[in-house]
C-alpha cells in the first residue's frame, strides 16, 4: 500500500477537535466511545502523543484515525459490551511487528482489567493467535515466536514510528510501559 500525502485534497484527516469523537474512554476497565460502550470489532490507533491517545472507530483507515502521522501501536480490538477481549495487528497502513505491539498489548491488557485473552498477529501467514498471558511477562516477542515456530516480517514499506528519534522512542515507551496513561483523569486534574 502506498503512502498518501496528508496535503492530498483527497484525503481527509482528523483535526484536533474531531479527534475528541473517536477517543476510548476506559473506567474501571470499561471501554466507551462518545458515552457508548464498546461492543464488537473496532480499527485502532494509539498515538505518538503526550500523554498518547487511544483512538478507534469502525468503518474507517487507520491513518485517517491518526492523522497520517507516525503511532505506537494500530490494528484491530474486539470488544463485548465494554470488555477488551482481542487485540490484533492488522493494520495495512501501519504494519506494525509483533515486537512493535508487545508494549501496547501489555498495556491494554492492564488497561483492561486482565480481561484481554487472544493477541492476533497478522505478521505471518496464515495469522497466529496468541494467550496474552502469556505474552505478559515475556521481555520480547521473539519467545513466543520461537516456540510457535514462525517468524515476523519486516518490510521495507512499513510505515511505523521507526524513523522517531530515539529519545522519542524511550519516552513514548516509557509512557506505554505506564498503562495507567489509559486512564481518564480526575475532573480536578484535567488542566486542558
Amino acid at each position: 500500500m502506498v503512502a498518501r500525502d496528508s496535503t492530498d485534497p483527497d484525503i481527509k484527516y482528523l483535526n484536533s477537535k474531531d479527534t475528541q469523537n473517536y477517543l476510548v474512554d476506559i473506567k474501571e476497565n470499561n471501554f466507551s466511545l462518545k458515552g457508548a460502550v464498546l461492543h464488537g470489532e473496532y480499527l485502532f490507533v494509539l498515538t505518538c502523543e503526550n500523554p498518547p491517545k487511544l483512538l478507534c472507530d469502525k468503518p474507517t483507515h487507520h491513518s485517517y484515525l491518526a492523522n497520517g502521522k507516525k503511532v505506537l501501536a494500530a490494528g484491530t480490538l474486539i470488544f463485548d459490551r465494554g470488555a477488551l477481549l482481542k487485540l490484533t495487528n492488522n493494520s495495512g497502513h501501519y504494519q506494525p511487528t509483533d515486537s512493535e505491539m508487545l508494549p501496547a498489548i501489555k498495556a491494554l491488557y492492564m488497561a483492561s482489567g486482565k480481561m484481554l485473552e487472544i493477541y492476533e498477529s497478522f505478521s505471518s501467514s496464515p495469522p497466529r493467535a496468541y494467550l496474552v498471558k502469556e505474552l505478559i511477562n515475556s521481555a520480547n516477542f521473539a519467545e513466543a515466536i520461537f516456540q510457535s515456530g514462525t517468524s515476523e516480517t519486516d518490510p521495507d514499506e512499513q510505515r511505523y514510528g521507526r524513523e522517531l528519534k530515539k529519545d522519542l522512542v524511550e519516552f513514548y515507551a516509557n509512557i506505554v510501559s505506564y498503562p495507567l496513561f489509559f486512564q481518564s483523569k480526575p475532573a480536578s486534574q484535567n488542566h486542558s
